[in-house]
């Protein structure tokens, strides 16, 4: 059974690749950050956000803004308690393991994604996304074998947890897609912040430093997460998460091409076999919605 597309479904999936494209830029800005430890790099990338977003929406909404923040409900709260938690988790995850290791646990979220959005959303998937997320699992499987001898336990303990999240997150805005979830981003920034303050020993930073979270915290948590929201009203949960396994190939390539940081060859291989996924996806996507009516 075919699920009912969005008639901006086609939209949806190339905004999702470009957010993926923006996402994988984070692991090679974090490695550029110097002397400063995780929690203050949490703090002030969420701080950041939380700034940036309060003028936007403020702005957007005026009067009705409180209403707006009180109207995401209950999958709206679980979504900035995980968003908020999971950046957290994902920095830590960086600081203990490579970027190719996170990247690759990280692109487990489509298989945790399918089932929760199958138990709590009866969503049914299509056949060719089945398809494509087995082909991706395939991949996924090559490169986790290898990444494992690339960093310690805690880091990949880490990043799964940083994927469990993401896939909760991912379900929380599908399940609430009628609604604004614009403020559900606003709101992780704050779960950010107040998990990181208390362990803040220094908030002293230098502007190099505070540049580098600010654009972390504006450009790429806060723009690039709004745009989610909108993608997880327009896209199926299992196609969403498929699609944004792109950010699992590009991170390693971006720290390699200027880091230097090599992967091996049975990481090449397996990170082709899932951009392959992707690709197929996406392409199916776009043919479909071509053949849908506007």
């Amino acid at each position: 059974m075919t699920p009912t597309r969005d008639p901006l479904y086609a939209q949806g999936v190339a905004l999702t690749l470009f957010i993926s494209l923006m996402w994988s830029t984070s692991p090679l800005i974090f490695r550029h950050i110097e002397g400063a430890s995780p929690w203050q790099v949490i703090f002030f990338r969420a701080m950041s956000l939380v700034i940036a977003l309060t003028i936007v929406l403020a702005f957007r909404y005026r009067a009705s803004f409180f209403v707006k923040v009180r109207a995401i409900g209950r999958p709206g709260l679980l979504a900035s308690a995980c968003l908020g938690s999971g950046s957290v988790l994902y920095i830590f995850a960086l600081d203990h393991t490579t970027v190719a290791n996170v990247a690759f646990l990280t692109s487990s979220v489509p298989f945790i994604t399918a089932i929760l959005g199958w138990l709590v959303l009866r969503e049914a998937v299509a056949g060719r996304t089945w398809a494509c997320i087995g082909l991706a699992l395939a991949g996924v499987g090559v490169m986790v074998a290898e990444g494992f001898a690339l960093g310690g336990w805690v880091g990949n303990l880490l990043a799964l947890g940083c994927a469990t999240v993401s896939a909760v997150q991912a379900v929380c805005l599908r399940h609430g897609r009628g609604v604004d979830m614009w403020p559900s981003v606003l709101l992780a920034g704050v779960v950010a912040m107040s998990i990181a303050a208390p362990f803040v020993d220094d908030f002293g930073i230098t502007w190099r430093n505070l540049a580098l979270c600010a654009l972390q915290g504006v450009f790429i948590s806060a723009f690039c997460n709004i745009l989610f929201t909108i993608c997880a009203r327009r896209v199926p949960v299992a196609e969403l998460t498929l699609l944004s396994l792109a950010e699992s190939i590009l991170s390693p390539f971006w720290v390699w091409l200027l880091l230097a940081e090599v992967p091996s060859e049975v990481t090449l291989i397996g990170g082709a076999i899932v951009l392959l996924a992707v690709v197929v996806q996406a392409m199916a996507a776009l043919r479909a919605a071509h053949r849908s009516p506007a």
